[in-house]
């Protein structure tokens, strides 16, 4: 039986720890990412604020906090979105091949040439700056990746004596694809939907750093490193916190990931 290594149960059992802290200590130490003291205005870390304060007075720590629990939502939300619909295309398109195969692949490849930033410029350009819209921006992007790889593991799926079998059983198309294609996919699918929550998570720290991520009064990790950016000369706590945290969460994530993703077979050596 397959298990997963040290340094991904550690990393699991670390990400898992972020989290509950993170929805918890807000409760416990009466914390408020909307209470602010602007007559305190910024301090440096102290007892009274373990990671100081904001220009607001607002408590970083707070902040942080909550930042990290928007984060992992956008991470999660976007990608489901990328599987959803990249699971769904990569096994259309491996399962019918031929010109069916081509012309989604060609379509994908045309997507492949578009600049991130430009699409979710153009969508926040028609749309306005939408929290929920962000993610879908996010995951309409993402699912390229998921879409190539689901499809060839439906490629070589689809050559097993159990697929011919149930052709020959009389056996719909909906049916082969649901309930003997689908499953056999799920392996790969759920490693590398490990690996693109982190992918996600960097990718809206860097619309957020560009002003197009999350809005005020919301914040992730991404909005609170760009928000450091523009006093870290005076307030260098308000930068290095928020990035100190936002690489740790993104280093195990990815270990994560890696651990999972020796799990597969075809990533033996």
């Amino acid at each position: 039986m397959l298990k997963i290594n040290n340094k991904g149960k550690l990393s699991a059992s670390l990400i898992f720890a972020v989290l509950i802290f993170s929805f918890l200590l807000p409760h416990i130490m009466d914390l408020s990412i909307e209470r602010q003291d602007i007559e305190l205005g910024a301090v440096r870390p102290s007892f009274e604020h373990l990671f100081g304060t904001d220009i607001l007075g607002r408590d970083l720590l707070a902040r942080v906090l909550y930042g990290i629990k928007v984060s992992f939502w956008i991470g999660l939300s976007a990608t489901a979105v990328a599987l959803i619909i990249g699971v769904t295309y990569g096994c259309i398109s491996g399962y019918f091949g031929g010109w069916v195969d081509i012309l989604m692949m060609y379509i994908i490849d045309t997507l492949y040439t578009i600049p991130f930033s430009m699409f979710v410029v153009i969508l926040m350009a028609l749309f306005g700056r939408n929290f929920y819209l962000l993610f879908l921006a996010i995951g309409a992007v993402e699912w390229l990746t998921m879409a190539r790889i689901v499809r060839g593991r439906v490629l070589s799926i689809k050559q097993q004596d159990f697929i011919a079998s149930g052709k020959v059983l009389g056996f719909s198309n909906t049916r082969i694809l649901i309930k003997h294609i689908l499953p056999n996919t799920l392996g790969i699918v759920i490693v590398y939907g490990s690996l693109t929550i982190p992918q996600v998570i960097l990718l809206e720290a860097f619309l957020s750093f560009l002003g197009l991520g999350v809005q005020p009064p919301m914040c992730s990790l991404g909005s609170l490193i760009r928000e450091g950016v523009e006093v870290m000369e005076e307030y260098p706590w308000l930068l290095i916190i928020p990035s100190v945290v936002f690489i740790s969460i993104l280093f195990l994530l990815n270990i994560l990931g890696d651990a999972l993703k020796e799990l597969l077979p075809e990533s033996k050596t």
